[in-house]
């Protein structure tokens, strides 16, 4: 993602799910961004407002707090579409 112009990220996030309210939700798949300018390049799927369900360099996947730190990088928000099943 970082190689290119775009937002590799961002756009199959586009085409396979639905935006989102502004608010986070349970069930949502968050998309961050680590600084102004880059590309959106992790995602996490929010279990509730205030955790979410990722896994980061040097760790499992695990459930773990939605703390301000993520919040402020979060750049987009979708939800898987209506009938779909996971």
């Amino acid at each position: 993602a970082e190689g290119g112009n775009g937002e590799a990220l961002w756009d199959a996030a586009a085409r396979w799910f639905e935006p989102a309210d502004a608010a986070v939700a349970g069930g949502c798949v968050l998309l961050f961004r680590w600084r102004e300018g880059s590309p959106a390049k992790h995602c996490a799927i929010a279990t509730s407002l205030e955790s979410m369900i990722h896994a980061h360099e040097g760790a499992a996947v695990a459930e773990a707090p939605l703390p301000p730190f993520w919040r402020r990088r979060i750049v987009a928000a979708f939800r898987f579409p209506q009938g779909a099943r996971p």
